[in-house]
């Protein structure tokens, strides 16, 4: 289910090259910019590494080669001007820098929506402790909930509502795939995949989807 309110985007990328983030990223962050941009979103990637895919021509609409931090961020939000910034697709370097944005108010302050979101409590089963969250008041009595249960959380965009379809494809050395089935889940994303039912081949994906 498309936000259609969201026309552009703030990406962090993957940053400049460190043991244990920045390239491991690259290819996350890159199918994030290209998902985005099949859906009409506008994007607009910060990330001061130029050795990566992701700052390659056509994969953002414009690309700020900036460090990641919340001084270089803010400016560029006020250029700018997005409706939402993406965290997860540049390690730890854009996630610190977005809790930095949150706490000094500066997503507030333009409008930058961190909504919808779901809170996952780490180390448990059964989705004990999770949920989705809406607004500041339903993180912080979800997030105090979870952490009763685990001493870590995450915190990630909310898809609810989004169809999940599965594809078995078969390819060979030389490139050649065939598609063998498609499975389509009975219930729509935010369903426990153990809960859920998976009809194959699938039944109600329209010509678009």
């Amino acid at each position: 289910m498309i936000d259609i309110n969201i026309k552009k985007v703030i990406v962090l990328g993957s940053g400049a090259l460190k043991i244990g983030e920045a390239g491991e990223f690259d290819y996350s962050g890159s199918q994030a910019l290209k998902a985005l941009k099949e859906e009409g979103v506008e994007t607009i990637l910060i990330n001061p590494n130029i050795a990566t895919i992701q700052t390659s021509e056509d994969i953002a609409d414009r690309i700020y080669f900036l460090p990641v931090t919340p001084f270089f961020v803010e400016q560029v939000i006020i250029k700018e001007k997005p409706d939402g910034i993406l965290l997860a697709f540049g390690g730890q370097t854009a996630l610190n820098c977005g809790v930095a944005l949150f706490r000094q108010g500066i997503l507030e302050k333009y409008n930058v929506k961190g909504y919808p979101i779901i809170i996952r409590a780490a180390y448990t089963l059964g989705g004990l402790g999770s949920g989705f969250c809406a607004n500041d008041e339903e993180l912080e009595a979800l997030a105090s909930k979870a952490f009763t249960y685990s001493p870590q959380i995450l915190v990630e965009e909310s898809i609810k509502g989004w169809k999940e379809v599965e594809y078995e494809v078969v390819r060979d050395r030389f490139n050649n795939c065939i598609t063998v089935c498609n499975m389509e889940n009975f219930d729509p994303l935010g369903i426990h995949t153990g809960e859920s039912i998976v009809v194959a081949p699938s039944q109600t994906l329209s010509n678009s989807e």
